[in-house]
């Protein structure tokens, strides 16, 4: 799952991070950003990137993947099959955050990607008409099976595009099934850096660990 996000750059260090054409709203920044509230969108449905604002949970709210749709089953899911043919998106932000255990009151983790002040977290975006006529912009996440180190604390990360695949995968004429489920991979576990709330830093290294490196509770070590 993928609840909770942040961006701190402003408008004009996203959009030249993104090669935007537009600015249809400024970015939200700041304050980590949470389901039902707006965030900052890139979209081309006419081949020009375009940076808006979307409400995070695509309707209807009440849906059960409204929040996030899973990367494997979303072109086999009645809901999102259209969307996700035509109505791809970037969702801008610098980290995620993964959940503490509810039952030991333990706080959310911040992750950060080495080298990357900027992450392209794949989604889709709608445009719901009320009956009586208001437009309401929407948008949800795409998740995939966690890698080694999320999956220390849950089950499901963000899909974390590369930069090589952004102009494929907001192409709404792009249609490679194969090519689109391979750009839906986990990120290596080795680049996710977690910034722990006291604020140390952890990363996963895989293999022996020497007498210095103490685990945190989650499997994690200090370095």
């Amino acid at each position: 799952m993928c609840r909770r996000i942040s961006l701190n750059a402003d408008t004009g260090t996203v959009s030249e991070w993104f090669h935007i054409d537009e600015v249809l709203t400024d970015c939200h920044t700041g304050d980590s950003r949470k389901p039902t509230e707006p965030l900052t969108v890139i979209a081309a449905p006419h081949g020009k990137r375009v940076l808006k604002e979307c409400s995070w949970g695509i309707f209807p709210f009440w849906a059960k993947d409204s929040i996030n749709a899973h990367s494997e089953t979303v072109r086999q899911n009645r809901a999102y099959k259209q969307i996700f043919a035509r109505q791809r998106c970037i969702v801008p932000c610098d980290s995620f955050y993964v959940e503490g255990s509810s039952r030991k009151k333990e706080p959310s983790v911040q992750v950060t990607v080495k080298g990357r002040p900027l992450l392209a977290l794949a989604g889709l975006y709608d445009i719901w008409v009320s009956p009586g006529g208001a437009a309401y912009h929407t948008c949800s996440i795409l998740t995939t099976w966690s890698n080694e180190a999320v999956a220390a604390y849950q089950e499901r990360m963000p899909v974390i595009l590369e930069e090589a695949y952004l102009d494929r995968w907001l192409s709404p004429h792009f249609r490679d099934d194969d090519a689109l489920s391979a750009m839906m991979k986990p990120i290596a576990p080795d680049e996710l850096v977690f910034q722990d709330p006291d604020g140390g830093r952890e990363e996963w290294i895989p293999g022996e660990f020497g007498p210095e490196w103490e685990p945190n509770p989650y499997g994690l070590y200090w370095r």
